[in-house]
């Protein structure tokens, strides 16, 4: 009798401890570790916003929501996993989990998100853009297709001021432009086509030395890239032709890491990021004029291209826009049916009647 109460008291004990083992463990908060990669520094925009609200925003959220989950990061900026145009390929991979990108480098992997620098003269509003952005995703498959063929989840795509012109001469009307040389990056050559300029192919890093030993005369960049990249030393004029915000950057996540969150997670993950997208075209918005006081204040004379001119300026060139649609649609994407979405969507915001300066589509 003793030996069936002994043992029956050592099951009860076993039990209780199995159950209070069970407890612990479903009390602690699941972690997973996830490694985010950038190319560049914590000072560029786009570091700075995933740095400062994308990662401790998704936190707070994991924490409010009441599952046991959390995340533990690894912050590697700067190169210091994979440099500048190798962060797609090491997300893609699985080195990093998350990635801060410039789809620019990624052009043969990712057509489809370089149609804004495609279809230029466009809208100015960053805000809006980053919507745009987002509905066209929404509305072409082959948009988010582009990324899983590729191992990644889409999370948002970040618009940026437009790019203006910032030169050593003055440019009032289309004439001004010609025998001129003007540097460009990749697509942005296209837009001194038929202009009388010379484009000459150059980076971004180099335009300050460039325009100083006389390489070229110019560069279009975005107002807030001017600043840090120093053109202002070089240049003495900033015209604001209104190329149009384009898309140039964004958030990816290896799809692996992501299928592994628990759908709570990827619904906050998704929904922090779109509201990242939203504070980077802001920000980008605010810098843009902040910047621009800075030029003026540097003794820059700063003139807006009148809308005639711009409008002028877009007709001259060839239909670029037609152009990269009928290679992309020879690729078997949707480029001719994008560039009409893009265009019916720009065509929506308010005010874009006086500012699309050609409508490419329609032609």
């Amino acid at each position: 009798m003793i030996r069936r109460i002994r043992s029956a008291l050592i099951f009860r004990n076993l039990i209780a401890a199995l159950a209070a083992m069970t407890w612990a463990a479903s009390a602690a908060p699941a972690t997973t570790k996830l490694t985010i990669i950038s190319g560049i520094p914590p000072t560029a925009l786009s570091v700075k916003v995933t740095k400062e609200f994308f990662i401790p925003e998704i936190n707070k959220r994991l924490a409010a929501s009441g599952v046991d989950f959390r995340i533990e990061w690894n912050e590697a900026w700067s190169g210091t996993v994979a440099k500048l145009p190798e962060v797609f390929t090491a997300v893609s991979e699985g080195i990093g989990h998350v990635g801060v990108q410039v789809w620019a480098f990624e052009g043969s992997k990712l057509p489809l998100e370089s149609i804004t620098f495609n279809v230029p003269f466009g809208i100015s509003d960053e805000v809006a853009l980053t919507q745009v952005m987002r509905n066209l995703h929404a509305a072409i498959p082959e948009m988010d297709q582009q990324f899983t063929r590729n191992n990644h989840v889409h999370l948002v795509s970040w618009a940026t001021d437009p790019d203006q012109l910032i030169s050593k001469f003055p440019v009032t009307r289309l004439e001004s432009l010609k025998g001129h040389k003007i540097g460009a990056s990749g697509t942005q050559a296209q837009y001194f086509r038929n202009t009388g300029a010379v484009a000459v192919s150059s980076g971004m890093d180099q335009a300050m030395e460039a325009m100083r030993s006389g390489l070229y005369e110019g560069y279009p960049a975005p107002v807030s890239l001017m600043i840090p990249y120093n053109m202002h030393e070089s240049g003495s004029h900033l015209t604001k032709v209104k190329f149009g915000a384009t898309i140039s950057s964004g958030l990816s996540m290896n799809k692996n890491a992501f299928d592994a969150l628990p759908p709570h997670a990827q619904k906050i993950f998704k929904e922090v990021a779109w509201e990242t997208g939203l504070l980077h075209a802001k920000t980008a918005r605010e810098r843009s004029v902040a910047f621009e006081e800075v030029i003026k204040k540097k003794g820059l004379t700063v003139t807006e291209l009148t809308a005639d001119e711009r409008k002028r300026w877009a007709n001259a060139m060839p239909n670029v826009a037609k152009e990269w649609a009928q290679r992309t649609d020879a690729r078997g994407l949707p480029g001719t049916r994008l560039v009409k979405a893009y265009m019916d969507e720009l065509r929506k915001v308010a005010g874009a009647d006086k500012e699309i300066a050609r409508h490419w589509d329609r032609e």
